[in-house]
């Protein structure tokens, strides 16, 4: 998908984020394994250029740096120049908690225009516990399909098959 320079083969990375603009934020209420700073998400380029991204951190985690520094890697591996949209072909939840679903809505609310999102797949009720981050990513991008997935679909994107064990 677009016309960036990449490998034409399916890579995964695994993009960390922190709460402070120096990567470390101690809080005595993690005690000293620095919980805090524990954010991530999981970006997997396929073979045709197309992303998969699998969670995406807590807004407090997700620092304007963090933003900025997430867009210009997803830049720098799809190899798609400023002026053409990125092709996230999913973004898969695991779970509705703030830590795996408010950094993603920040940084597309950020970045919008740079960005086409065709596919939103979870696993909650999206009535319930909709929230203002689906709601931000539902109004940010009113053409993506959203579908719930259950134990034991299977689904394939590009060369990758996701097989859902339990939801």
């Amino acid at each position: 998908k677009g016309t960036g320079n990449y490998t034409k083969r399916t890579e995964l990375y695994m993009v960390p984020f922190s709460a402070s603009e120096d990567g470390f934020l101690y809080s005595s209420d993690y005690g000293s394994q620095n919980r805090n700073n524990a954010g991530a998400m999981y970006v997997i380029r396929m073979a045709d250029n197309s992303l998969f991204i699998i969670d995406g951190g807590s807004y407090i985690q997700m620092s304007d740096r963090d933003c900025e520094r997430i867009y210009a890697l997803l830049r720098r591996i799809t190899g798609i120049p400023e002026g053409q949209k990125i092709y996230i072909n999913t973004w898969f939840v695991t779970h509705y908690h703030d830590d795996h679903v408010s950094g993603f809505s920040r940084l597309m609310y950020k970045y919008n225009t740079e960005f086409e999102l065709q596919n939103v797949k979870y696993n909650f009720d999206v009535v319930g516990y909709c929230g203002d981050n689906m709601q931000i990513i539902g109004e940010l991008f009113p053409n993506a399909r959203y579908y719930k997935q259950h134990t034991g679909e299977s689904f394939k994107i590009s060369d990758v098959q996701i097989d859902v064990l339990y939801t």
